[in-house]
């Protein structure tokens, strides 16, 4: 399976829910949905906290360094970041209005048709 946030593959027991438009954010019914629910690695659900999935991609290779850089990680998760990195760098960021909830059923809690 992979990490929706990353592209990695999610290694054993790292596994979390990732709600594509956050929790705090939106109403619990639009958050709860099955189509706002994605398979994450921990570590980057982590990152992401409650950014929409727009910031996410404007911000990942950053917070991925200040993580780095600042938190007390484990040897694996360190070496899931760094990977999260390069892959990061590699790869054409998707559009991500074409997996948020807020852009598709409910634009008044998108950021970019506000």
């Amino acid at each position: 399976m992979k990490c929706f946030l990353s592209g990695l593959d999610i290694p054993p027991g790292m596994l979390t829910i990732e709600h594509i438009a956050p929790k705090h954010w939106v109403p619990i019914n639009i958050a709860n949905l099955r189509e706002n629910k994605a398979p994450a690695i921990k570590i980057f659900n982590n990152m992401k906290a409650d950014l929409f999935l727009c910031q996410w991609y404007d911000l990942r290779t950053g917070l991925a360094y200040k993580a780095l850089e600042n938190w007390n990680l484990k040897r694996t998760e360190r070496k899931l970041i760094k990977e999260g990195i390069e892959k990061f760098n590699e790869e054409i960021t998707p559009n991500p209005c074409d997996f948020c909830v807020c852009y598709k059923i409910a634009p008044e809690y998108c950021l970019k048709t506000r």
